[in-house]
């Protein structure tokens, strides 16, 4: 008999107890924001929304990630802003004394007021600072703002929009009119950015000119800087006449717009300018390259004001630094030096700070950054003899650090740790999975020991956490998707990244004894494939299977699977952009009761002209690929979980977008006939965004899903829904309050009330045949079976819905089962038995 065994405390502790009472089950799920740290929280309610519980709240992390610099303030403070981190993770403002003493964070971005600050903010004349953020505020795509030093009197000068420009990213300028000028790296008439202008009360906003990718250039990254004619300077990244981007000259009323400089793509000249401009002393301009020069990673170049006596200055090379980007600005010391950072480059490729005479003689490396600090994105600024600026990765847990360093490069020291790590990790995206009565286990994509993430396992109650194991980028990073319970009782999972080569990894988890081991390492190149963003699924062949959104023959994602020790780890089927079969597949896949795997990629079908995604099918063995649906955007929206198995020939899933509303829906396709309906389309107060798995309660007929935006505080909801869209129900609206949570995500599980009183022992000698089966199932048993003696009967559902439960003896059992007709409908099943002390438990797959 084809027999799938889970282990003792997986299985009877889940669907089994002593007496045939049973209490309703709960649904377990998490929320990426929100609770008392707002960095995400585990939570139950019951299946109508009563009974809502916060069981768990992550701690509280700073700021981290991408850190633009600083501005030295006439207080003396230090003042700049971090990417991510903070009390809503769309990064901070924060201070700090030239010491590395006093550090505080006066300012958390909320998205709706702000997101990922990339440039320091300035400070007015008025002593107020004055900053942006690339995205968030009422249209989603950056503000501009002000703020005392204090952190008190936050105002939203501006909301930008698409029209006016949008996405901000360097850093403004008081002008000699006491305007603000600055410029958006996209949006307005030609959608490749804009330069704006506001009043520092935030009146008088206008857009004064459009970027024209094809005569003058486009993207701007960099900020503007003023002569003292009060004409503007500044840089293009890329397009203009020669397609590599410009240096160009404006007035300020946004008339007058001449090309000093055009860049090709050549090694006799730079490409790509990232930077703010520099005026030196000597009245020239000076800058940097992303891209070009003798071995194409950048050079240093000067010009007139005028445009004439263009020079570069100096080619970069790979142990000199490489690849200046946005924010590596340069400045003048009092000696008449140029200093600059590239954010690559070195003996350890994580960046360097140089310098360079005026007229390109004498570079010299001041520092190389290693992994006290890595990467700036950002210049340095030159206070009493020492060069003070920001790393975006390194330090303690690879979230940054701010530093000082002499300028002859003595001298180097971490003013400021910017640490990803916490007891436990933040921000959960996988639904926790109950791997017996007292633990579910679950991720979390950042924090912990070394800020990549950790694998927590929860008492059932919500009373205690505890941390099992601390990614550390070799192990893996990032995981964010659900961990698998196989049928040897070993928790298996992906990370999306880390590994040695960043390619993501995939590891098992021993519950026994709560050791980690991983499994495989996804390379650069490999035909394995890369990025596993997905979990990953027990076939019912006992393998285990799972998709890498990229990587294989073609670059475009795989199917992968191995055995449940770990070996044999082979591609099923490569993924590719031709013939519109789609591509990166990045949920986790199902198998259908017909022994098939289905699917879904987010790109590539065909369907009016877009490349949107699609659902397929496809056999085990890599044969018989089938496209069964070409979304569409703007039809029906792009897939944002993986497929659901009714059971009732239908499979279920979600759009993040598209629908009648174009912000979600939920669609069925049919398994006879490929035909694919829409359900319900989401409508902001009933939830945006749907993410992740749905979950069938085949004992209430609803089906149930979280939306990760929308809702009256637009912070997601619960919902369920009838199979055929006649009824939709909202069980509850999260607001990220400490007793709420934020942003749901990954999808729902359920948890059992269930509580023991005894341990228990695998029972032999009992079988249960056919499986597969059309519905009737015969209890067997050895010679030595005590079939007299009094047991328990309980069969579930895959849900662990409990369908039947009778007391009684085997051979009544036998009885029962098939004269109620209890495997009526086609499905998956646990038979559980229980003995004494003694349990038996199987999966059955019945087929109507």
């Amino acid at each position: 008999m084809n027999r799938l065994y889970y282990t003792a405390v997986v299985i009877l502790l889940f669907f089994i107890q002593n007496s045939l009472a049973q209490t309703d089950p709960l649904l377990l799920g998490v929320t990426s924001n929100g609770g008392e740290n707002n960095t995400g929280t585990i939570y139950s309610l019951t299946a109508n929304g009563t009974d809502f519980k916060i069981r768990h709240s992550f701690d509280a992390v700073g700021p981290y990630g991408i850190l633009g610099g600083v501005t030295h303030a006439s207080d003396g403070m230090l003042y700049g802003v971090s990417n991510s981190g903070g009390n809503s993770f769309y990064g901070t403002i924060y201070k700090v004394a030239l010491d590395g003493t006093g550090f505080e964070v006066v300012h958390h971005f909320d998205d709706l007021n702000g997101a990922r600050p990339y440039a320091a903010p300035i400070e007015g004349s008025d002593g107020k600072l004055y900053g942006t953020t690339t995205v968030g505020g009422n249209n989603t795509v950056g503000v501009i703002y002000s703020i005392d030093t204090n952190g008190s009197n936050f105002s939203i000068l501006h909301h930008f929009s698409s029209t006016e420009g949008e996405f901000p990213f360097g850093v403004l300028l008081e002008a000699s009119d006491g305007s603000l000028y600055g410029m958006t790296n996209g949006g307005g008439s030609f959608e490749y950015g804009t330069l704006f202008k506001i009043n520092k009360d935030g009146t008088g906003f206008v857009s004064l000119h459009s970027f024209d990718n094809y005569t003058e250039g486009r993207n701007p990254y960099g900020g503007l800087i003023e002569d003292t004619t009060g004409a503007l300077y500044g840089t293009l990244w890329a397009g203009g006449p020669e397609l590599g981007g410009s240096v160009f000259k404006i007035q300020k009323d946004g008339t007058g717009l001449e090309l000093l400089k055009t860049f090709p793509f050549s090694v006799d000249d730079g490409s790509l300018p990232f930077c703010t401009l520099l005026e030196g002393a000597n009245g020239k301009l000076y800058g940097n390259t992303n891209s070009g020069g003798g071995n194409f990673i950048g050079v240093i170049f000067s010009l007139d004001k005028n445009g004439d006596n263009y020079s570069v200055l100096h080619e970069f090379a790979q142990l000199q630094g490489r690849n200046p980007f946005i924010g590596n600005q340069l400045i003048e010391t009092t000696d008449g030096k140029l200093i600059g950072t590239t954010r690559l480059g070195g003996t350890y490729d994580k960046g360097v700070i140089y310098e360079i005479n005026i007229d390109g003689t004498g570079f010299n490396k001041i520092h190389e950054f290693n992994d006290q600090g890595a990467n700036p994105h950002a210049g340095v600024l030159a206070i009493n003899g020492k060069l003070i600026g920001s790393n975006s990765r390194g330090g303690s847990s690879d979230g940054g650090v701010l530093f000082s360093v002499s300028e002859n490069g003595t001298g180097y020291e971490t003013l400021h740790d910017f640490s990803k790590t916490n007891s436990n990790g933040f921000v959960p995206s996988a639904t926790p999975i109950l791997v017996n009565d007292e633990w579910t286990y679950g991720s979390t994509r950042e924090g912990g020991n070394y800020g990549f993430g950790t694998v927590y396992r929860l008492l059932t109650d919500g009373s205690s956490l505890e941390t099992i194991f601390h990614f550390d980028e070799i192990s893996g990073a990032n995981p964010n998707t659900d961990l698998l319970l196989a049928s040897n009782g070993l928790l298996f999972g992906t990370a999306l990244n880390g590994g040695e080569f960043n390619n993501g990894t995939i590891f098992q988890i021993n519950p026994g004894d709560n050791t980690f081991q991983l499994i495989h390492t996804f390379s650069i190149v490999g035909e394995l494939g890369a990025k596993p963003r997905a979990g990953l699924i027990e076939g019912s062949d006992g393998k285990i299977y799972g998709v890498a959104q990229s990587g294989g023959n073609d670059g475009f994602g795989t199917i992968f699977r191995f055995d449940q020790n770990g070996s044999n780890l082979e591609v099923v089927h490569h993924f590719s952009n031709a013939n519109n079969t789609g591509r990166t597949p990045s949920f986790k896949l199902i198998e259908n009761i017909n022994g098939q795997l289905y699917g879904v990629t987010i790109f590539g079908g065909s369907s009016s002209n877009e490349e949107d995604g699609t659902i397929f099918k496809i056999n085990k063995d890599g044969t018989n690929y089938t496209v069964l649906k070409n979304f569409s955007t703007d039809e029906n929206g792009t897939p944002a979980g993986p497929l659901n198995d009714n059971n009732d020939g239908y499979l279920y899933g979600v759009t993040e977008n598209g629908g009648n509303n174009l912000v979600g829906t939920i669609y069925r396709i049919s398994l006879s006939d490929d035909s694919y309906e829409t359900i319900h389309q989401f409508d902001v107060i009933n939830g945006v965004s749907p993410r992740g798995s749905l979950l069938t309660n085949n004992s209430d007929g609803w089906i149930y899903g979280v939306a990760n935006r929308g809702g009256n505080s637009d912070d997601g909801i619960v919902y369920r829904i009838r199979p055929d869209g006649s009824s939709f129900e909202k069980t509850i609206d999260f607001n990220g309050l400490t007793d709420s949570g934020s942003r749901p995500e990954g999808g729902l599980t359920w948890l059992p009330a269930l509580s023991f009183a005894a341990e228990f022992s695998p029972l032999e000698g009992i079988a249960v045949s056919p499986n597969p089966t059309n519905g009737p199932i015969l209890f067997s048993w050895n010679n030595n079976f005590p079939i007299d003696k009094n047991a328990t009967l309980k069969i579930s559902d895959e849900n662990g819905k409990t369908i039947y439960a009778a007391d009684g003896n085997i051979p009544e059992f036998n009885l029962l089962v098939n004269q109620n007709n209890i495997l009526n409908k086609s499905g998956i099943y646990f038979i559980n038995l229980i003995v004494a002390d003694q349990y038996f438990t199987e999966k059955i797959i019945v087929k109507k």
